[in-house]
């Protein structure tokens, strides 16, 4: 069948040992760091969340540095005017990361509208 991914057959044997690897190691690391928050919750907020872990492997690093200025600025607006942020802070945030996924959509369409539309009439 055409247009399948690189990896469509085979199976699990078609990644080689270094993705099947790093597959089980992702895996345990997943299931470890929720269960040490839970029988260790006096160490709670030094365990780091398995979903930042992954989410770490699939974004590219300026993600990250966007995300911990984001944290940066949240806390100094937190710090400075403690009921506005309560109120605030959140909607923001949101209205951001919508806004820019909004605009990622767009930004993909005007780039690539014309053949899209092609695509989606031509016989």
């Amino acid at each position: 069948m055409e247009g399948r991914g690189r990896f469509a057959e085979g199976g699990l044997s078609a990644l080689g040992p270094v993705r099947a690897w790093s597959i089980v190691i992702g895996t345990l690391v997943g299931i470890l760091l929720p269960l040490l928050s839970k029988f260790y919750p006096r160490y709670d907020k030094w365990i780091p969340s398995a979903a930042g872990i992954g989410l770490a492997w699939t974004f590219q690093w300026y993600y990250s540095l966007l995300f911990f200025l984001g944290a940066l600025l949240a806390y100094g607006f937190e710090k400075k005017s403690l009921e506005k942020s309560k109120e605030f802070l959140f909607p923001v945030a949101s209205g951001l990361i919508a806004g820019g996924s909004l605009m990622a959509v767009l930004i993909i369409f005007c780039n690539n509208g014309p053949q899209i539309i092609r695509q989606l009439f031509s016989e």
